[in-house]
């Protein structure tokens, strides 16, 4: 019981400390340290991405309690803009969680119930003008040479796209530039990434938008 105790109060302080540092910073519009890990993605070099702690941080904490450590501060929440935001939740550590489920759709829905970000991000109304480019530049060989889950990472933005709160508010012209960008996506997985890619999300999104 002591020793519960003493976790939930150092992750209290944890929390609290963070949400200090970083509010500072965003208070200030510091240009923080970040490594978006997404070089395939032609971003708009914005510093409104939240920066979750280190891995080192969080790893050792209990699994219950590691949604709490990696939730966006509110106060912070409210105040991205949606390139932010969508960059945020394409960073999430805890995205690959979505392996431990009967399917990937499945596992999204999961990690999306516990993580603001995601939950934030698709109340938002601009959410298809920013999910629409990140798939379009989305760059595959860059994809694969530079991520640590490249083929769940696929997956990963495909869901994103093809959630009902985005398709739903698709233009025609947005619709037709991804239908564009899937077959180009297509040929080069099988041309090249045959092994490395698989289609079945693609094909998902490509069914719903159609």
């Amino acid at each position: 019981m002591k020793k519960r105790t003493i976790l939930i109060i150092t992750i209290i302080i944890f929390l609290f400390i963070g949400t200090i540092v970083f509010t500072t910073a965003w208070r200030e519009k510091k240009a923080l340290p970040i490594d978006m890990g997404i070089s395939w993605f032609a971003g708009q070099g914005e510093f409104d991405s939240y920066i979750f702690p280190a891995q080192e941080e969080w790893i050792e904490i209990e699994p219950q309690y590691r949604d709490d450590i990696l939730q966006i501060p509110e106060n912070i929440l409210e105040e991205m803009s949606t390139l932010g935001l969508a960059e945020t939740c394409l960073n999430y550590p805890m995205f690959v969680n979505m392996v431990f489920y009967d399917s990937l759709e499945l596992g999204f829905e999961k990690i999306k119930n516990r993580f603001n970000g995601l939950q934030e991000l698709f109340m938002r109304a601009d959410v298809a003008d920013i999910l629409v480019p990140i798939f379009i530049s989305m760059d595959l060989n860059k994809l694969y040479q530079y991520d640590e889950y490249p083929t769940l990472k696929f997956h990963y933005v495909c869901i994103m796209l093809y959630q009902e709160s985005v398709i739903t508010i698709l233009t025609d012209e947005q619709r037709n530039e991804l239908i564009k960008a899937i077959s180009e996506k297509r040929k080069l997985i099988n041309s090249s990434y045959d092994d490395q890619f698989s289609l079945y999300n693609l094909e998902i999104l490509e069914q719903r938008i159609k």
